[in-house]
């Protein structure tokens, strides 16, 4: 099939398959929490508020992360209006960049076939595509990391130029930092370092990369940011560098805590079914016979059991963190598809392709049924058309399961205690205005002024029988339950 392709087809047929399947229905489906509802809260927030430097979270700041996600987001909801839609553009869109850095990096180190078989790979892939359609920074940085290592390598392997692919090594380094922070630094010194090692290419490569400028291009993306909200929040350097990194990596009071093996038996779901071809298998990965060989699969090789090795020594672990390693597999695997010249082994790669094509197609469906326990929008569709100016809503207590419920009700919505993510902000001065105590809300039921609010069902039930009884369901679902307080 694709020997009668020319260059401009595989890559028109690649760019059709990707936008198809990354945009379908994109913003059909309402946000799902606590993820899809933190970052669309966050983004709201920043729009509404005009204050583009500090992320707020129901007006309490937000410092686990760094800021250009938010950006993204936000600037996406002032040119498309906020929706879901505007919102998963966002990754969805960088998940596409991905494809096409994937395809544009394998067609000058491999060729066209390598090249059009791994896009083909990844723009297929059940699970890049539905992180990729999912508000979460993932496939943001995962783009912005895996094309800092393209351009390495293409700094190394160039002969003319090298300089220009370098710095731009470090200038992608620097917004997968003010993406997603200091792993963007790891992933590609761990790589780079195990490659030049095991390559002996140490003294060469660090002698060729511009260390200096580098580091000036680095620095000109991180630092502004990074300095302006040190001086403005006094926590964040605490909360951002030992909380969400030190002790998210060696602390076992994380969730998501898994086995040292977890990503190395999930990897193997992921490439489903392709490492079930033994011989495209073997042709791929037929370098690591020829340990002095110069092989370019080398470097994603290397770079792939690099960031695998290091997230499967931190005690928590999320499927998502090893995204970055789907692109660079599905070159490796792509590889050994391009070596097979037989007519029969092509009808099996693009029969496998159409088959997992279909499946992400009806993905999105599945994803809508399975979502109604996991976001508010109901609840604010019911109670909007009863709030009058004057009304109190609160979220009780720990409101990660229900982010996005003022993202939906467009009304300003306070919070019953501090728990969860947010008790990292309770010293944040803007606190006290939108928090109040569990005894002071317990305090304001009965009174005049009319309140509404949502709380996970257990806590519901496990309110005082003298609270409750001046509490009325309005709405409720299996884990929800939206009251309104009886004068």
């Amino acid at each position: 099939m694709n020997e009668k392709m020319t260059y401009s087809h595989k890559f028109f047929l690649v760019f059709i398959l990707a936008a198809f399947l990354l945009f379908f229905r994109l913003g059909d489906r309402s946000f799902r929490n606590p993820d899809e509802g933190r970052y669309a809260k966050i983004a709201q927030e920043m729009t509404l508020s005009g204050d583009w430097v500090t992320p707020r979270l129901y007006g309490v700041a937000y410092l686990k992360k760094p800021i250009l996600f938010y950006w993204l987001v936000a600037a996406s909801f002032k040119t498309f209006g906020t929706s879901e839609w505007a919102a998963r553009a966002v990754p969805a869109f960088f998940g596409f960049l991905g494809i096409l850095a994937a395809f544009f990096f394998a067609k000058i180190i491999f060729g066209s076939d390598t090249a059009f078989f791994s896009s083909l790979i990844l723009a297929s892939n059940l699970f890049y595509l539905q992180v990729s359609r999912y508000l979460v920074i993932d496939a943001v940085f995962s783009f912005f990391v895996v094309s800092a290592l393209y351009s390495f390598y293409l700094g190394v392997y160039e002969s003319k130029n090298k300089a220009k692919f370098y710095l731009l090594f470090f200038f992608l380094s620097g917004l997968a930092f003010l993406t997603k922070g200091v792993i963007a630094v790891v992933i590609p010194a761990i790589s780079i370092f195990i490659y030049a090692a095991a390559t002996r290419k140490i003294k060469r490569v660090f002698s060729e990369m511009p260390l200096g400028p580098g580091a000036a291009v680095f620095a000109a993306v991180t630092f502004p940011w990074f300095f302006i909200i040190s001086k403005r929040e006094p926590g964040f350097l605490s909360i951002f560098f030992l909380h969400e990194h030190l002790s998210r990596f060696v602390s076992r009071g994380f969730e998501h805590q898994e086995a040292w093996y977890f990503y190395w038996v999930f990897l193997l779901a992921v490439f489903l079914p392709w490492f079930l071809f033994p011989p495209a298998v073997k042709k791929g990965f037929y370098f690591l016979r020829d340990r002095a060989s110069d092989d370019p699969k080398w470097f994603l090789f290397l770079s792939s059991l690099a960031t695998i090795l290091f997230f499967s020594l931190s005690r928590a672990k999320l499927m998502t963190y090893i995204l970055p390693v789907v692109p660079l597999v599905s070159i490796l695997l792509a590889d050994g598809w391009a070596k097979l010249s037989s007519s029969s082994s092509r009808r099996i790669f693009f029969i496998a392709i159409g088959l997992l094509a279909v499946v992400a197609f009806v993905f999105p469906f599945l994803m809508e049924m399975w979502n109604s326990d996991y976001t508010t929008q109901p609840f604010a569709r019911a109670l909007s058309p009863r709030l009058k100016s004057g009304d109190t809503v609160f979220i009780y207590d720990n409101p990660g399961a229900m982010y996005d419920f003022g993202f939906y009700l467009g009304y300003p919505v306070k919070l019953v205690g501090m728990e969860g993510e947010l008790e990292l902000s309770k010293n944040d001065p803007k606190a006290g205005g939108i928090s109040v105590s569990h005894k002071a809300f317990e305090k304001m039921m009965g009174g005049k002024d009319k309140i509404y609010c949502l709380m996970r069902k257990s806590d519901f039930l496990g309110l005082d029988p003298a609270v409750r009884q001046k509490l009325k369901i309005m709405k409720e679902d299996d884990r929800k339950t939206l009251v309104e307080s009886i004068p």
